[in-house]
């Protein structure tokens, strides 16, 4: 272990290979080819490589380094050591280590790598990317008028000169969670990953005081006008829609959180749909009051409505979910509660026995001896009855924990999203919106997808950051988003469609297809954040991309 910890160091980036040499023509290499051709039996027996992770089960360690030193020491011979490992790879021990390497529900040592990748790339699509945060911070903190500027040469790294100290005043519940906020923060950062490397770097984000400072200042001053509503410009937009955030939770019998979750319900067309919240951050808000259709504005201030489809279409799906996963947690945690006690039940009640047996053989005469197994026995039952209890109600409050059901959605925010000024996003290039050319570049991009062998899937409405998930074999292979032209020119990508570009790297694609309406032309390109270089345009909140640059990085397609 020792040796192990010097090699496979704190902070250790790369993946540590530990090499133990013996050699074939010496005591040790004698025993240990005995104990490999042992292993390889019970490897062919079990069928599995997973053998080597229950060797401990075969020839304890320290049995081990007992015989190696009774040999080494000459107390046995050859033959005497050898007969000790070469156990019998009968039916019944096969049967045992099959047993116990299912039996792994706490802390498995056999991995599925097919359910951690499908699990990894769950979370990388659905996590709160650090750029989200990042601008919230830096957004919400300047609007307290505090400064925050980034570290030179430093991407991703700021700092803080001074917190003011009414923002140092925290909540009573939440600095005992997270602590106290401090004076100044001369490096921090939004991404973990950022992290490497530095010992005098802070992250901030969700669980560090600072930051929930943050949150808690914005609710207070800025949550009566959320749920007010606000309207905003988006550029792609060809008519008026409503977008709401709403809160679902479940609870467990005992009357806690079993999950929560935000959801952006869309209303556009009549009909309602889900959507992501990151769609917030493709929008523009207006410089003055605007007036609003009189259909719009009740169709954004229908809760009851809103509510319905939620019970309806949201919280049931959401419910499932969580009903699966609370499943498999409590049956892991009942099993780790009965085999845990139980064992200690068990102990308590072979001590117990043991001063039983005590008590028969001590002598009458001996007061003293009697009266110190009487107590000793009394402190065992008392503690074997405490356990029995404890037993008792953890498995009681397991099966309230197992009874769900569902809260009531709250509505926490609304936003009227209203299509740009036309003479504004006429004065952008590349900012034209054609349904039946996007729908022509869609379509084009699922065609090549399929021919590659790929099952591409349209997640358009769902305002992920792309349009298309592309499968192969099952797994995530592409990430695209698509523009398509009627004829030539540059392109637009919204901030979440780049935020995501940038987080996703060479997983995410860009496909443009030109003359969509004559004969269609698809170029690739990959990890787009790498190669292009976006214009910045602030009046429609868009990346703009010239054609020389998005034509610069296409792939050459065979």
């Amino acid at each position: 272990e020792q040796r192990m910890g010097r090699i496979h160091r704190y902070k250790q980036q790369q993946e540590a290979m530990i090499f133990n040499l013996v050699a074939d023509n010496t005591r040790e290499g004698e025993v240990m080819h005995r104990l490999l051709r042992k292993l390889d039996d019970m490897r062919r027996a079990l069928g599995s490589d997973r053998v080597y992770d229950v060797i401990g089960d075969i020839v304890p360690a320290p049995r081990l380094d007992s015989l190696m030193k009774d040999w080494l020491a000459r107390r046995r011979t050859m033959a005497e050591i050898l007969a000790e490992i070469d156990l019998s790879t009968d039916e019944q021990q096969i049967a045992r280590i099959r047993a116990d390497m299912q039996d792994q529900s706490l802390g498995s040592r056999y991995i599925d790598m097919s359910k951690l990748l499908a699990d990894q790339q769950h979370s990388k699509e659905h996590r709160l990317m650090p750029e989200y945060i990042e601008r919230f911070f830096i957004e919400a903190f300047r609007s307290f008028g505090g400064a925050i500027t980034p570290v030179k040469d430093g991407k991703g790294v700021w700092s803080i000169g001074r917190v003011s100290p009414d923002l140092r005043k925290l909540p009573g519940h939440i600095e005992r969670r997270c602590g106290k906020i401090g004076k100044s923060y001369p490096r921090i950062t939004f991404d973990k990953e950022l992290l490497v490397g530095y010992s005098d770097m802070e992250f901030v984000g969700p669980g560090h005081s600072l930051f929930e400072g943050v949150v808690e200042r914005v609710l207070t001053e800025y949550g009566p006008a959320l749920r007010q509503g606000a309207c905003f410009f988006n550029a792609d937009a060809t008519e008026s829609t409503v977008l709401w955030l709403v809160q679902c939770g479940v609870e467990d019998g005992r009357g806690q959180t079993a999950g929560e979750r935000l959801f952006a319900l869309h209303w556009s067309a009549g009909r309602f749909r889900k959507s992501q919240p990151y769609a917030l951050l493709d929008l523009k808000p207006p410089e003055s009051a605007l007036e609003i259709a009189e259909t719009v504005r009740q169709t954004a201030t229908n809760q009851d409505q809103v509510i319905d489809w939620s019970l309806d279409e949201v919280t049931p799906e959401y419910f499932g979910e969580i009903k699966d996963r609370r499943a498999r947690e409590l049956s892991i945690k009942e099993k780790y509660v009965r085999k845990s006690l139980q064992f200690l039940i068990s102990q308590s009640n072979k001590k117990i026995a043991k001063y039983d047996a005590q008590l028969r053989q001590a002598r009458s005469g001996d007061d003293q001896t009697r009266l110190s197994v009487q107590g000793n026995r009394a402190k065992e039952e008392a503690r074997r009855d405490e356990l029995s209890a404890r037993l008792k109600d953890r498995l009681a409050e397991i099966e309230q924990e197992k009874h769900l059901s569902e809260k009531p959605p709250e509505i926490l925010g609304v936003a009227v999203i209203l299509p740009s000024p036309r003479d504004v996003v006429a004065s952008v290039e590349g900012m034209e919106s054609d349904p039946e050319v996007e729908a022509i570049a869609v379509n084009e991009a699922k065609r090549y997808e399929t021919s590659q062998g790929r099952k591409p899937v349209s997640v358009e409405e769902e305002n992920c950051g792309w349009d298309i998930t592309s499968l192969a074999d099952g797994q995530i292979a592409r990430y695209i988003e698509v523009k398509g032209r009627a004829g030539v020119g540059g392109v637009a990508l919204t901030p979440n469609e780049w935020i995501k570009a940038q987080r996703f790297g060479k997983d995410y694609w860009l496909y443009v297809v030109v003359n969509c309406k004559t004969r269609p032309e698809l170029h690739l390109i990959q990890n787009p954040a790498s190669k292009l270089s976006p214009r910045e345009e602030v009046s429609v909140v868009r990346y703009m991309v010239g054609q020389s640059d998005w034509r610069s990085a296409a792939e050459e397609r065979l």
